[in-house]
């Protein structure tokens, strides 16, 4: 049984650049639904324990990945314009990008499993809030490399300090449970420091496939201040 099945990557459409980049950013909206899927089930997932939504997920954005990558070096072989030699080099990368955030969500929930740690009710709630933001945020990346949307990619910018503020009151709060007296506290710490490596380089990735769709004179504000 096939893991996953491009939807839009049509191979008549190989020597016409113009319509297959149009197939290619369709099929990274596939992808993109796939990996809006993924965020949605993280809170489940830490909740229950459950990594088939996750690991299933991930599979089928690897397969889809490769065909687009493929889909995309076929296209690439034929004459572009300027505008469409720019449009390919960003679909490669945001294919890419797409995977990315894909691959740290499973990891992310596995290590909870496999150490059998149970957070603390301010903990829990602290990470669901940072969670929450780090969703919106990929969310939003997504759909504004696949819609080129400039209002969307900005959303992605301005999360950047609500999720550094709630980071910071995770890291106080993992400071202070380390002098509590708890058998498992460094193991928690150790936990929670990779899940907070993780949730930031999902936003890492998230706030560079923002900045690749706005334009230099926009940027110049938000990355900067």
């Amino acid at each position: 049984k096939e893991i996953a099945r491009p939807r839009y990557l049509d191979q008549e459409l190989i020597e016409l650049p113009s319509m297959a980049l149009g197939r290619a950013r369709m099929e990274l909206g596939h992808m993109g639904g796939i990996v809006d899927g993924m965020l949605e089930n993280i809170k489940p997932a830490l909740q229950g324990r459950d990594l088939g939504g996750l690991a299933r997920g991930f599979d089928q954005i690897v397969v889809l990945r490769d065909a687009v990558l493929v889909y995309l070096q076929k296209v690439g072989r034929h004459e572009f314009s300027d505008l469409e030699a720019g449009e390919h080099a960003r679909l490669v990368t945001a294919t890419g990008m797409a995977a990315a955030i894909s691959r740290d969500l499973a990891p992310l929930v596995a290590e909870f499993e496999t150490a059998k740690i149970v957070l603390s009710k301010e903990t829990a709630e602290l990470l669901e809030r940072l969670l929450q933001a780090i969703e919106e945020s990929a969310r939003s990346a997504l759909h504004a490399l696949v819609e080129r949307d400039e209002q969307a990619a900005q959303a992605v910018l301005a999360k950047r300090g609500e999720i550094a503020g709630l980071t910071a009151e995770v890291q106080q709060l993992q400071a202070a449970r380390l002098a509590q007296d708890d058998p498992d506290r460094f193991t928690k710490h150790r936990l929670q420091i990779e899940l907070l490596d993780r949730l930031r380089r999902i936003y890492s990735v998230s706030e560079h496939m923002a900045i690749s769709v706005l334009p230099r004179s926009l940027l110049a504000g938000d990355l900067y201040s």
